[in-house]
């Protein structure tokens, strides 16, 4: 044990009452002293009138002695603690700054590698040779100079493909390497994460840990799901909507206000050069029919825009649009084609939903009638597989199922019931016995079957996701959730529900007991601002993040 020391000299000690020719010895335990007034020397003691209740001075400093130092030798005992976590966090500094500056002048050794490889591309374009050049005299300049064009494109695009790869790699390690350190801080107790109160009860706390353990042995037990990133492109521009032609070969993204379209090869994105231009404002909704290339987009200008192929008589590709007639009074939120398409369906930001007749080869859109029960955004609307029922969610936190009359004509049908006080911004049809719905507040996938007619909430089968963090994105300066724009998805062929909810991407299948269970882990895009789509085969999922500021392709595979 440690002793401590008395900063004060006893020889220089006075009583109270300033005897100064005599020392003090005594310390009075009266109450009703304080500090100094309890120091007593022999005039103090034989001046005093009550009974004597004191103790030695010796005595007293003996017992203070020991009662500091039993102070101190705890309070060394925790700093020692401390001191050991704080050395253990300055090593753990130290190489994490090594680490970090390894990988950062790992990344910009590949940009330094990657420019040197593009500036000896154009210097090559300086010289020529005669022998190599000299059969291409009878070409046509403007010929010639589009071929050199497109293939100088091609070598860019390798250059690319090859050292994007290598740097967004690096950048990942970068990102897991900071929050490998976080945690590790985290669980040493050195950096104190600040954790807004939740108005969960202590008990409902416990049964979602408890609900979060049942997915994780899940995992191990379903059929799995893996996928793998396997191609980065970066667009600085905003990309909220994207979706593919009948065969995959063509995908449609919008780039601000703007669609660009994309050849798809092997989970490849090949920029052709092709951008189509109509849309005054960011495009919101993109839809790609299935059975040729006509696109119908929607805008936050409350604009949708039709657009087909078309080759003439050259060969050549070029794309036409139509514009059709401005009916919804805010922005445009979702659009829905049917199978046969033949009609399309949009909702808005207006609390409308709007039915259109749609004829592809013609490129021709024309308005027919509006459903107008809710109150509030209309997020998505979703049909069941015979197209017979429609269910729509909105900010007005109503689900409301339509179905088709005599005359062929979308008629309300009820509201559907349900406990949970929020809305959410995806729903859609699992089977056509079966909606499902992402909450938007709390992390949750609600589950309703249909019984008795009507579709009922299930809260046994509701399934717990992953924590949802709020963030501040580029459209709003209040934290959010989630964001609209990327629909859930149910893979008929594969069995398998995609969906996003706040910064993930999940992938579920239904057990025999129809439980949705985890396929896989969710991917974590590392912040809710993100938008994409899955190909019709379910083989790629494309997303652009605004993080990233590019486009991810993950390759996915189904045992």
């Amino acid at each position: 044990m440690e002793y401590c020391k008395m900063i004060e000299n006893e020889e220089t000690l006075q009583c109270a009452n300033r005897h100064s020719q005599n020392p003090v010895i005594t310390i009075l335990l009266d109450s009703d002293f304080v500090g100094a007034q309890r120091l007593a020397c022999q005039q103090c003691i034989q001046n005093n009138l009550r009974p004597f209740n004191g103790i030695s001075l010796t005595q007293g400093i003996s017992k203070i002695q020991q009662m500091r130092s039993k102070i101190y030798n705890e309070v060394l005992n925790l700093f020692l603690q401390n001191q050991i976590k704080m050395q253990s966090f300055q090593n753990k500094i130290s190489q994490w700054k090594e680490q970090l500056l390894q990988t950062i002048n790992e990344i910009q050794s590949n940009l330094d590698i990657w420019m040197q490889e593009l500036e000896t591309l154009k210097n090559s374009y300086k010289q020529y040779s005669l022998l190599n050049e000299i059969d291409k005299v009878i070409i046509q300049l403007d010929k010639l100079i589009e071929q050199e064009k497109q293939q100088f494109q091609q070598r860019i695009q390798k250059f690319k493909d090859q050292y994007q790869t290598k740097i967004y790699k690096k950048i990942d390690s970068l990102q897991n390497l900071i929050q490998d350190q976080l945690q590790n801080l985290y669980e040493d107790s050195i950096i104190i994460k600040e954790i807004p109160q939740s108005s969960n009860s202590v008990f409902e706390q416990q049964q979602q840990r408890e609900s979060n353990q049942v997915v994780i042995n899940q995992l191990n037990k379903s059929d799995r799901v893996e996928y793998r990133l396997i191609h980065e492109v970066y667009q600085t521009k905003f990309c909220r909507a994207l979706d593919f032609n009948h065969d995959n070969s063509l995908m449609a993204a919008s780039s601000d206000q703007n669609i660009i379209i994309w050849k798809f090869q092997e989970g490849k994105l090949i920029n052709q050069e092709t951008v189509l231009t109509g849309h005054k404002n960011d495009v919101f909704c993109i839809v790609f029919s299935k059975k040729m290339n006509w696109i119908v987009s929607g805008d936050k200008n409350n604009q949708i825009i039709s657009w087909i192929e078309r080759v003439n008589n050259q060969g050549k590709s070029q794309w036409e649009s139509f514009v059709s007639v401005k009916k919804h009074k805010q922005f445009i939120l979702c659009l829905y084609l049917n199978k046969n398409e033949d009609e399309l369906i949009s909702s808005s930001a207006d609390s409308k939903i709007k039915v259109w007749k749609v004829e592809c080869k013609s490129n021709k859109i024309e308005y027919k009638y509006s459903l107008s029960e809710h109150k509030s955004f209309v997020d998505k609307v979703d049909l069941n597989s015979k197209e017979t029922q429609m269910v729509s969610c909105g900010r007005d936190k109503k689900i409301i199922l339509w179905e088709k009359d005599g005359n062929n004509k979308w008629k309300f049908k009820c509201n559907v019931a349900q406990s949970t006080k929020d809305y959410g911004l995806r729903i859609g049809f699992l089977q056509d016995d079966t909606i499902v719905q992402c909450q938007y507040s709390q992390p949750f996938l609600q589950v309703f079957k249909l019984q008795n007619g009507t579709f009922s909430q299930c809260q046994n089968l509701k399934v717990q996701l992953k924590e949802i963090i709020a963030e501040v994105s580029k459209d709003s300066e209040d934290p959010k959730n989630d964001i609209t724009f990327f629909q859930l998805k149910y893979l008929e062929q594969q069995k398998v529900l995609v969906f996003k909810s706040n910064r993930y991407i999940y992938f579920m299948k239904q057990s025999s007991n129809s439980n949705l269970i985890y396929s896989c882990d969710p991917i974590d895009c590392q912040t809710f601002v993100f938008y994409g789509n899955i190909t019709n085969n379910g083989r790629y999922l494309v997303i652009w993040n605004e993080k990233r500021l590019g486009f991810q392709v993950y390759e996915i595979e189904y045992r």
